[in-house]
């Protein structure tokens, strides 16, 4: 077992049981290890998570909306909602500029 073993089984959990269900006891069991065989290649949780996070940037579904020809971020994300899994498609949505409620 390494680190993208690891990773990749964490992102297919993720996409069924949504972030929240993502525990490492519950990845442990997919990949039929013990928790603590999962600290040994990552110091926490949020160390997976950041993991995980980095190799949906690297995975190349989430380029910038000039590469795939939309106007802007709503293009885009409706772009990738086609294309990406649901973990995919929820980090690009969290991606999106957010307009400050206090600008006219």
């Amino acid at each position: 077992m390494d680190r993208e073993t690891i990773v990749a089984a964490a992102l297919a959990l993720l996409d069924e049981v949504g972030l929240d269900g993502l525990t490492t006891r519950r990845l442990a069991a997919e990949l039929d290890v013990k928790s603590p065989a999962l600290y040994w290649h990552f110091r926490n949780k949020q160390e997976l998570v950041d993991e995980m996070a980095r190799a949906i940037q690297t995975s190349g579904h989430l380029r910038a909306p000039a590469s795939r020809g939309a106007t802007g971020w709503p293009d885009a994300r409706g772009n990738d909602a086609r294309c990406c899994s649901p973990t995919e498609r929820e980090h690009a949505s969290s991606q999106a500029p957010r307009r400050d409620p206090r600008s006219p």
